[in-house]
């Protein structure tokens, strides 16, 4: 299933949208946007698809930013003690902000937003200052709300205090690098040839390093072997074309460049932590609703 695509308009004396959920999200259809996402949640039960990843809602206090066009959904209600669940949700449209967007002095927010393609999950002590400060900015006038929102920002960006959510297998599909870097051509090199078999030497040959250099490099880059990131680019996009449900299984994998299906089930649950079939059937559990919505 593709994921529908949404759109906001905008208040009048507003350049970003802000709200106050209390109670059962009022819409969990498996969606994507052009806009930022910044999502806190607190006190409510169920579970969020963010990308290829599956994230508990499990009570605590829970903090996303969400990058343009990302398929995710929520679905949760109140917890069984009767706590009410609270969500606060922003969008932004860095577009709307015009030259303001492109001064010198935004480029930790431009950075932040560029590593919110894969999603990021803020943790540590930054989750308790974003609660008070998420809060607040429902509560805040226009001018003030829109200060308080570059203060959050730049905290996030500067902090450093979060997590990846999407796999960068998963995220790579929706967002190619442009310009002529040497990880740039690797992962273009890679998303454009991941159905087939591709040896290290040949992604090497590419920038001209030899094979042991260029594993090097990799590693030291990306922190990660390149058959690891190779692995994580063919299951992403398995999990995509899961969630669209237009190829069974087996097709699924021969065309994520899998040739033995025993191997790409072995490969699919050390990442996932479950079978495909299982994957499946979860993310159709978290969008079950989208009928009704």
């Amino acid at each position: 299933m593709k994921p529908v695509l949404r759109s906001f308009s905008l208040h009048p004396e507003r350049s970003f949208l802000v709200r106050k959920d209390i109670g059962a999200p009022v819409y969990s259809m498996w969606h994507q946007h052009a806009e930022i996402e910044l999502f806190f949640i607190r006190g409510g039960q169920g579970g969020m698809m963010i990308g290829d990843k599956e994230i508990p809602i499990d009570g605590s206090s829970q903090m996303i930013v969400l990058g343009s066009n990302l398929p995710h959904t929520m679905s949760y209600g109140n917890q069984a003690n009767g706590h009410v669940v609270e969500a606060v949700v922003v969008h932004i449209n860095p577009a709307v902000w015009g030259a303001f967007y492109e001064l010198p002095e935004m480029t930790p927010i431009r950075n932040l937003f560029k590593n919110t393609e894969r999603g990021i999950y803020i943790k540590d002590d930054l989750l308790q200052q974003m609660e008070t400060e998420m809060f607040a900015l429902v509560d805040d006038d226009p001018p003030q709300s829109m200060i308080r929102l570059m203060q959050l920002l730049l905290t996030i960006a500067t902090s450093q205090k979060y997590d990846y959510v999407a796999s960068q297998g998963y995220a790579s599909t929706h967002s190619r690098e442009t310009d002529n870097s040497r990880m740039s051509k690797i992962y273009n090199y890679v998303l454009e040839n991941y159905h087939r078999d591709i040896s290290v030497q040949e992604v090497a040959d590419i920038i001209h390093f030899a094979k042991g250099s260029f594993c090097r490099y990799f590693k030291q880059r990306t922190g990660k072997t390149f058959m690891d990131f190779l692995i994580e680019v063919r299951i992403g996009n398995a999990c995509k074309l899961l969630m669209e449900n237009e190829m069974n299984i087996n097709e699924i994998a021969y065309a994520c460049g899998y040739n033995n299906i025993s191997n790409f089930f072995h490969q699919f649950k050390a990442l996932k932590g479950c079978s495909p079939s299982r994957y499946q059937k979860n993310y159709f559990g978290y969008t079950k609703n989208e009928d009704n919505d």
